[in-house]
């Protein structure tokens, strides 16, 4: 992937479009690398972290993603992907868009005007729909399979290229891709594995006003539709009276604690700052994901990465086969639990809690594992590939002028 690195250095800046409603941290390194390099860089989002844009990159805010409720979620998705599409019709056709599927449709939308303005897409897919949307349960979600199915259909073949995080998920891309290959790039870790070293256990919680005793187990990030929360408070009343405590940390706490309002034994935190993610990470024992019953191949939660990172035993909630089962049983950093088992889950965090031994292998694992997720293979790779494809792109736009 990096043997046309040095042929590209010598060439004009190429233009590239990056659009995520909610980016995550290895998106906005992508789009800096990319500036670093000398490229033209645009992002279009939602939201920055600290209302800053990477160094070099031409931020367009069209609208926070808001995950309230079900109305909120589809019509903040609906507004920002108009505002693109819009946005998009003055482009430039030698461009390449970075197409996230955050919102869904955003790779069919950049498609659609593509086909009129003629730069090149490629589709970074996040999550498979319309699968997520069975696993979750949506209202109409038989009509919106057609729907969602012929728009794949007719939009992943006119991609220049097709990205996806897992095998499994490119597992499930494959009947939509018109032959197309799709590419796995995972996102990387993004946290310094050796800082968890330095941090101890009983200062993070204290810093955090976290539980000094007891085994932790973690929670966080975002709570969106492949999650399945219900779990955790059932278990929660599994272990009630154990010297268990559930940390569950989300950006939007007020209706998480409706769900736990009955469990003594669970405490909802908003998402903590940037410096003191480090600190709730090294507070925890145990790092706690769940997927939904029918999402286990066609989602893969970012946090395993970061739990990875600080070297925590991962409990994962979630069917087989699956990308984040095949991690875990690969590189036995900790266990998988089918969905919709209460009891299996309480006994797995029960053994996590009692068995040092075991606890201290799957950290080593952990550790190891995150290893392989690393930014300096998983970043330059995917910025190098992106340079091909643009360059690709505009070389045979100059043969069709000519």
């Amino acid at each position: 992937m990096t043997t046309g690195r040095h042929i590209l250095r010598t060439l004009p800046s190429l233009r590239f479009v990056a659009i995520n409603q909610s980016p995550s941290v290895p998106l906005l390194q992508l789009v800096a690398t990319l500036a670093s390099r000398g490229h033209d860089v645009t992002l279009l989002t939602g939201t920055l972290p600290n209302d800053q844009a990477p160094a070099n990159v031409h931020a367009v805010i069209f609208g926070r993603y808001d995950a309230t409720s079900l109305r909120r979620r589809l019509w903040s998705w609906l507004a920002f992907t108009g505002r693109t599409a819009a946005w998009l019709t003055h482009l430039p056709a030698e461009a390449t868009v970075l197409a996230c599927s955050n919102p869904p449709l955003l790779p069919h939308v950049a498609v659609a005007v593509a086909s009129l303005r003629r730069f090149a897409v490629v589709a970074r897919i996040l999550d498979v729909y319309p699968n997520i949307l069975t696993a979750a349960k949506i209202p109409g979600r038989r009509v919106l399979w057609g729907i969602l199915a012929t728009l794949h259909r007719w939009a992943y073949p006119r991609c220049a290229a097709l990205f996806t995080l897992g095998d499994r998920m490119a597992d499930l891309l494959v009947p939509y891709a018109g032959g197309q290959p799709i590419e796995v790039f995972p996102e990387w870790v993004t946290a310094d594995s050796d800082l968890f070293l330095t941090i101890d256990k009983a200062t993070a919680r204290q810093r955090l006003g976290l539980p000094s005793d007891g085994t932790i187990v973690l929670f966080s990030g975002n709570v969106g539709l492949t999650h399945d929360v219900h779990a955790i408070a059932a278990v929660a009343g599994e272990l009630s009276g154990a010297a268990i405590e559930f940390v569950v940390s989300a950006p939007r706490p007020d209706s998480l604690r409706l769900v736990f309002a009955d469990c003594g034994n669970v405490t909802v935190i908003p998402s903590v700052s940037a410096e003191d993610y480090p600190q709730l990470l090294a507070a925890a024992d145990v790092g706690l994901l769940s997927l939904r019953a029918g999402a286990e191949a066609a989602s893969f939660p970012s946090r395993t990465l970061s739990y990875l990172a600080a070297g925590l035993p991962i409990i994962a909630i979630t069917g087989q086969p699956g990308d984040l089962a095949d991690l875990i049983e690969r590189h036995g950093c900790g266990c998988i639990v089918a969905p919709n088992n209460p009891a299996e889950l309480a006994a797995t965090i029960r053994t996590f809690a009692t068995d040092a031994d075991l606890s201290r292998l799957c950290r080593l694992n952990a550790r190891s594992a995150a290893a392989g997720y690393g930014a300096d293979i998983w970043l330059n790779a995917l910025a190098d590939r992106m340079e091909s494809i643009a360059w690709q792109h505009v070389c045979s736009r100059d043969r069709r002028q000519t």
